[in-house]
C-alpha cells in the first residue's frame, strides 16, 4: 500500500480540501489556522482502517492471528497480555508448557474470575482475563514454563514521518537519536501526550516499536530521555524514518486491495465536515466496496479442498 501521506492527497483531492493552512503556534500538535490538517485527516483513515479489519475478522476469523510466547516465572499468577490485541480483547487461546518445549503445550480454558485460587499451586488448569492481565491458576510452581498467547493483532497506526534518522546510538540499546530537522513535524512529536516513537523504513517495514522519550529539541533534532532495549535485530540506518507513537507505521498492514476503502473512508467524514451533501453518494460507494473486500477474504488459496461424505456406506 502507498505511504499514508499519498493517501491523505487522494482524500484531499477527493473531499476538495487540498487548501489548508498551518500557523506558527507551537503549543499544539498541529497548529491549523484554516482548512483540514493532516493529523485530522489521518484520524479519519485510522478510523477506516480499524473498521475494515473489524469487518473482515467478523467474517473470516482465521485473518490477523499471531501468537506471542511469554516466560513463566514461578509462583507469579500475573502476566500481560499483548497491548496490540485488537479491541483490546480478541484472544483466541491461551496455551501452557511447563518445560518450556513446544510440543508439551496444553490449551488453558477460560474461567470467571470467580473461580480465582491462589492458595493453589501446581501446573495451571485454566486461566482468567482481568484488566488487560491473565491470571493462570492454579499458579505455577516451575520457573522454566511457557505460555503461548493467540489472539487478533490490531494494525499499526498510521502516521506521517515525523522525520529522518540522522544520527543513533545502538549498543543492543539505543540511547540516543537525533533526527534531520530540515523536515521533521516538531509540533507533533514535541506536543503529543504519548511520547513513543517508531522506527521504519521507506516502505513502512517497522524496524523498532514503542520507543520512549522525554522531550525533542526542535533545533538540534535531538531526542532527550531515551534507553530502549532492542527487540528487533533489523539494522537501522540513516535510510530510517521516525513515527510518533505507540504501534505506528508509515504504510498499512493491509492488503493493497483495502487502500481504496481508507481513502475513501477519509472522504466521507471529510465531506461531512465540510458539511457537504457529496458524502452521501461516496458512502455508497463505500459500502459496495467494504462488501467486495470482505468477500475477497473467503477463499485464500486454490488447493483443492477435501469433500464430506455424508453416506459412509458407499465406501464400502
Amino acid at each position: 500500500m502507498r505511504y499514508v501521506g499519498d493517501l491523505l492527497t487522494s482524500v484531499r483531492e477527493r473531499s476538495h480540501n487540498q487548501e489548508y493552512t498551518i500557523g506558527s503556534g507551537t503549543s499544539s500538535i498541529e497548529d491549523v489556522v484554516e482548512g483540514v490538517g493532516n493529523q485530522q485527516l489521518i484520524e479519519f483513515v485510522n478510523e477506516g482502517q480499524t473498521h475494515i479489519q473489524s469487518a473482515i475478522i467478523n467474517a473470516h476469523p482465521v485473518e490477523f492471528v499471531v501468537s506471542k510466547e511469554i516466560n513463566v516465572v514461578a509462583n507469579q499468577e500475573e502476566y500481560s497480555i499483548p497491548d496490540n490485541v485488537f479491541v483490546n480483547n480478541r484472544l483466541i487461546s491461551v496455551q501452557y508448557t511447563s518445560t518450556g518445549n513446544a510440543i508439551d503445550y496444553y490449551r488453558l480454558p477460560p474461567r470467571p474470575l470467580r473461580d480465582r485460587f491462589t492458595d493453589i499451586t501446581s501446573h495451571p488448569s485454566w486461566y482468567i482475563r482481568r484488566s488487560g492481565k491473565i491470571l493462570l491458576n492454579p499458579i505455577p510452581t516451575i520457573g522454566v514454563g511457557k505460555i503461548r498467547v493467540e489472539y487478533y493483532r490490531e494494525a499499526d497506526r498510521l502516521a506521517l514521518r515525523a522525520g529522518q534518522i540522522s544520527a543513533i546510538t545502538d549498543n543492543g540499546t539505543i540511547s540516543a537519536l537525533t533526527i534531520g530537522t530540515a523536515d521533521d513535524l516538531p509540533n507533533l512529536i514535541s506536543n503529543i501526550g504519548d511520547k513513543y516513537l517508531c522506527i521504519c523504513d521507506k516502505d513502512g517495514n517497522v524496524k523498532e516499536y514503542n520507543i520512549s522519550y522525554t522531550s525533542y529539541d526542535s533545533g538540534t533534532g535531538v531526542f532527550s530521555g531515551i534507553n530502549h532495549l532492542r527487540t528487533n535485530n533489523a539494522g537501522i540506518t540513516t535510510d530510517d524514518f521516525i513515527t510518533v507513537g505507540k504501534y505506528t507505521s508509515t504504510h498499512s498492514e493491509l492488503p493493497v486491495n483495502c487502500e481504496r476503502f481508507l481513502v475513501s473512508y477519509g472522504t466521507v467524514l471529510a465531506l461531512k465536515l465540510d458539511s457537504s451533501s457529496d458524502w452521501q453518494d461516496e458512502l455508497a460507494m463505500l459500502q459496495v466496496m467494504k462488501a467486495d473486500i470482505v468477500d475477497s477474504f473467503g477463499d485464500m488459496d486454490e488447493d483443492v479442498k477435501d469433500f464430506p461424505v455424508l453416506d459412509s456406506e458407499i465406501l464400502f
